[in-house]
């Protein structure tokens, strides 16, 4: 009993200190009191437990001592009775002063028995879901308190149930809202887990691949992919999936329900919750159709429509790989170039839907008799090509006396007509003097021109002799000529506007604006005063090596007209000047034309060099480097000709350039040609996107200027802009259009 009495009044201490502590946030509770009452309960128990103590321990040693002392005794006695009972009241009401303070909602209990007896119900049908039970019909309010007392515990209970709750329904919608973007996305969605297995995919991915979504659970996003496109996934998903995902897209076909394979242009991004495992969402977007389309796109680019074979652009791009092929195994390819003789006599008599009907039997014919060859194509109206590789004079004459042979045996028949075939083929190999495809189709020709001229229904193979008979009887000719008018500057300048391509309404206020733009040509001027234009002397400038200074004398003359009229130079957009490859090359031109630019005073801006794609990309580092010093003196760069070359847009992103002036081959037939719609559209669509202008050559009338306008061309040039004139004219040009040059 000592030992309890002891442990009690401990107790009771701790108790009171504790109680000491945290009176504050009891009283913040609203039960306060009640704690107090039990406090005091807990005291008196302590005083019991004391007088029990005493009377264990002191009142034996004082009766023993003294026995007239027992009265001392009974009153102990009775006063530890007497407390034992009022602590005992004092605690208990302690306690009903506390259970009063602590407020039961008595709906939640009241709403008990219902939810049970539902659950029950169900039972034999289905197991309720009581989570989403509840959130449904549970209806929640804050609760506020209807007195300015501070808030009771039940007050603070009801409110933390309800933001719990708040909290559990949010994530619970926001749960909701991500499964259902997640499965009506028109993307296809695939979720991986940390094994690379896929754990999850959306409705358009069963629907694609006509499974439903447990057969692929499991399973690895390679087994249902084309096989060798198998090694692409290595740039999207990282090893392990929690590292980051490469920023790539990629483009790989998906084994589909029924139509068999589709491509899609993958990505990934991975996601990490917490503890949970990390997930990775792989994004597919469809881009079949766009496939489609680049396909059909690509061969219209490349075939003749009329009879389905190669067409000039396809020679071009397979001679070009062919003969870069010869730089590593050496071996030889022969080019077959021939003319239908007797064409022009068909269409004549029985019009041109017969002398289509004898191209398309005359190119069956042909593939018959030439089975073996490596490239067959319709490079002009009448023209044709047969490439074969691995050959040498022998076998190529051969091959070609089997077509004329072929050809000569065939009578074409149109209604009561009969006509006799014949082939002129010139042939040429490839060799140290002919090392690229330019080369190899102008021998080519030579050699079918040279068998034509010997009466026709002949095979020609191109010696030297013909290719000398052919450059040398012109350009020979014109080796003094130049000379002497590069000594005695007996050259015009004759100049080309380049105009906005705006709508018609919109073509008075470009005016008004004072948008002067030209292209700087030239004339030579002959003996007897007449003016021969560049196609003619260019070539032979060429080849001799005068473009350079040529080049020299027009920027020189140029600046020197713009130093000596400040008006129109003032009111001077951009003046274009040609810079042949000689120039580019040549490291004593390119500083001269730098010292040229820095001796003039006037806004170097003004000021656009052209250069030809093919001589940027023979000269590439010299170009870029002469960009670059010429940018910084705040002239500007248009790329000519541009779309001649097959690696015309990759070279695009290393030139500096300010303008693409696209080649005219694409622009004249825009209206009618679908393929060069497209192209000519894709040009303006990258110069826009890399913030280059865009002019058009060859503007010749005022439908191809609509249909350049509709691709969002920004300049054209052509006839139906204005020819190449003199610099009167020029005025007289622009006086028209309310722009003065007052000099």
């Amino acid at each position: 009993m000592v030992i309890f009495d002891a442990l009690a009044i401990i107790l009771a201490g701790l108790v009171y200190t504790t109680y000491r502590r945290r009176a504050d946030k009891l009283a913040n509770l609203g039960i306060a009191q009640g704690v107090r009452l039990l406090l005091i309960g807990v005291t008196l128990t302590s005083v019991t437990h004391l007088l029990h103590l005493f009377d264990m321990l002191v009142i034996p040693n004082i009766t023993s001592v003294n026995p007239t002392n027992e009265t001392a005794t009974e009153n102990t006695h009775s006063l530890a009775w007497w407390l034992g009972g009022i602590n005992s009241a004092i605690i208990l009401f302690g306690l009903y002063r506390l259970l009063s303070d602590i407020h039961i909602d008595n709906s939640d209990i009241e709403s008990q028995p219902l939810r049970e007896s539902t659950l029950t119900a169900n039972d034999d049908e289905q197991e309720p879901n009581t989570e989403q039970e509840h959130s449904e019909n549970l209806q929640l309010a804050p609760v506020e308190s209807t007195s300015s007392e501070t808030p009771t515990f039940s007050t603070l209970t009801r409110q933390r149930r309800h933001d719990k709750e708040t909290a559990r329904l949010a994530l619970k919608e926001s749960e909701n809202k991500f499964h259902k973007l997640f499965n009506e996305s028109p993307s296809l969605l695939f979720l991986l887990g940390a094994d690379s297995s896929i754990k999850r995919v959306n409705t358009l991915v069963c629907n694609m691949l006509g499974c439903d979504e447990q057969a692929l659970i499991g399973t690895r996003l390679s087994d249902i992919l084309q096989e060798d496109d198998r090694p692409k996934l290595a740039k999207i998903i990282p090893s392990p999936i929690s590292a980051p995902a490469p920023l790539h897209n990629i483009e790989i076909r998906l084994r589909v329900y029924e139509r068999n394979l589709i491509w899609v242009k993958a990505s990934a991004r991975n996601f990490s919750f917490g503890d949970d495992e990390p997930i990775l969402l792989v994004i597919c977007e469809d881009i079949d159709e766009q496939k489609k389309l680049m396909r059909k796109l690509s061969y219209l680019a490349t075939h003749d429509e009329l009879t389905q074979i190669y067409n000039r652009r396809g020679l071009d791009s397979y001679l070009a790989g062919a003969i870069d092929a010869l730089n590593m195994m050496p071996t030889t390819i022969a080019l077959l170039y021939f003319d239908v003789d007797k064409l022009k006599v068909v269409n004549d008599t029985c019009g041109h839907q017969a002398g289509d009907k004898l191209l398309r039997q005359l190119v069956d014919i042909i593939k018959i008799a030439s089975a073996d060859y490596d490239f067959f194509a319709r490079v002009g109206g009448d023209e044709f090509a047969v490439v074969k590789a691995h050959s040498n004079v022998q076998e190529a004459r051969q091959l070609a006396e089997r077509l004329r042979c072929a050809t000569e045996d065939f009578t074409f028949t149109w209604q009561n007509h009969s006509f006799r075939q014949s082939i002129s083929v010139g042939v040429a190999l490839s060799s140290d003097k002919i090392h690229s495809a330019i080369e190899l189709m102008g021998a080519a020709d030579a050699a079918c021109y040279a068998a034509k001229e010997s009466g026709k229904n002949r095979v020609v193979v191109h010696s030297e002799s013909i290719e000398k008979e052919k450059d040398n009887r012109h350009d020979m000719l014109w080796v003094s000529r130049l000379q002497k008018a590069i000594q005695q500057g007996q050259f015009e300048l004759f100049f080309q506007p380049i105009i906005p391509v705006v709508a018609e309404s919109q073509k008075t206020k470009e005016c008004n604006n004072s948008y002067i733009h030209y292209e700087v040509l030239i004339r030579y001027c002959d003996d007897d005063g007449s003016l021969v234009t560049p196609g003619y002397f260019l070539p032979a400038a060429d080849r001799f090596g005068f473009s350079d200074q040529i080049d020299l004398w027009v920027l020189t003359t140029t600046l020197d007209y713009l130093h000596r009229h400040p008006a129109q130079t003032r009111l001077l957009s951009c003046c274009s000047i040609n810079l042949s490859s000689q120039s580019i090359a040549n490291p004593r031109v390119r500083s001269a034309i730098i010292q040229l630019i820095q001796s003039y005073d006037f806004p170097m801006s003004k000021i656009c060099f052209e250069i030809t794609e093919s001589s940027a990309i023979h000269n590439v580092d010299d170009a870029v480097a002469f960009i670059k010093e010429l940018k910084r003196l705040g002239c500007r760069f248009a790329l000519d000709d541009f779309g001649t070359g097959f690696s015309s847009f990759g070279y695009l992103k290393s030139l500096d350039v300010d303008f693409i002036k696209i080649d005219g081959s694409f622009v004249k037939d825009i209206v009618d040609d679908k393929v060069d719609w497209a192209i000519v559209s894709a040009i303006s669509s990258i110069g826009r996107e890399m913030g280059i202008k865009t002019i058009a050559e060859y503007a010749e009338s005022d439908a191809v200027l609509e249909a350049l306008s509709k691709v969002n061309i920004d300049y054209a040039q052509g006839y139906a802009v204005g020819r190449a004139m003199s610099i009167n004219r020029l005025e007289e040009f622009y006086a028209k259009r309310g722009i003065h040059f007052d000099d």
